[in-house]
């Protein structure tokens, strides 16, 4: 999910890029009459047109390098926590592309990295309060089951039930999954964990998160609590992106992607 009336420096790249590369096809037509000191020859032409569709490329790539040092102190996680690979995602749990990440590509992340011990994968919360209006009470009830050790199956149900997010249906949510049902209603109706959800916000505008999901991958810092992180992946991405860009991190570490290691990654 994307917010809208706001330009991203890919839209601007490529309004950019789109209006040079009608300038030079169009320079590519000119009139005979005018001196060919004034155009492009065809040879030229075509230099120019590879790389302005090269830059359009790189404009719409979901992925991206970048250098940064982030503190994920206290969020939920998934996996072993010495994994030399971390994983963090942004998500909302109104965002349909955040329920589509959730159950076409998580399955074979867990199989493949996390249940192997190659990759620690970190739960950050960004609902997009203003579009999702049930996003926050989401996102404390996920906190409110981890408080029972119960984060994965709270966060499974609730993009299994996306039309169950008022006060009822997260009760009921958590009643279906055997919580301790006063603790658990306390939690829902004191919005207990409001203030750390709303750090995750905090975070994820500081680190340029536009919309959800929205991944960050890297590597342990030596702080506990902390991730360096080396790429970050925009989007809902089909899982042979992320497996790509997980077994070079993985590779990076001096570990073996599953496939080096003789284990079966299925199909795409």
């Amino acid at each position: 999910m994307w917010l809208n009336g706001i330009p991203s420096w890919r839209s601007l790249t490529l309004s950019l890029v789109a209006g040079l590369l009608v300038v030079c096809l169009g320079s590519a037509s000119a009139d005979p009459g005018v001196s060919s000191a004034d155009t492009l020859s065809p040879e030229e032409v075509a230099r120019e047109r590879e790389v302005l569709l090269q830059l359009m490329s790189a404009a719409r790539s979901p992925v991206a390098s970048v250098a940064l040092e982030i503190d994920v102190t206290g969020a939920a996680t998934l996996g072993a926590a010495e994994a030399p690979v971390v994983l963090v995602e942004f998500a909302d749990y109104e965002c349909g592309f955040c329920r589509r990440h959730q159950f076409t590509v998580m399955p074979a992340l867990i199989e493949e990295y996390l249940d192997t011990g190659r990759v620690l994968y970190v739960f950050m919360e960004f609902p997009v309060v203003d579009q999702n209006p049930q996003a926050l009470g989401a996102a404390n009830a996920a906190h409110c089951a981890a408080d029972q050790r119960k984060y994965p199956q709270m966060r499974e149900s609730l993009y299994r039930n996306p039309y169950s997010l008022d006060a009822a249906g997260l009760v009921a949510q958590g009643n279906a999954l055997g919580l301790e049902p006063a603790a658990y209603t306390a939690c829902i109706e004191a919005l207990t964990h409001e203030e750390t959800i709303r750090a995750h916000m905090a975070l994820g505008q500081q680190l340029g998160v536009r919309g959800t999901p929205f991944f960050f991958l890297g590597q342990p810092a030596d702080d506990d609590g902390h991730v360096l992180v080396h790429r970050r992946i925009a989007g809902a991405q089909p899982l042979e992106l992320f497996r790509t860009e997980i077994d070079v991190a993985l590779k990076a570490q001096g570990t073996l992607p599953p496939d080096a290691a003789g284990l079966s990654q299925g199909p795409p």
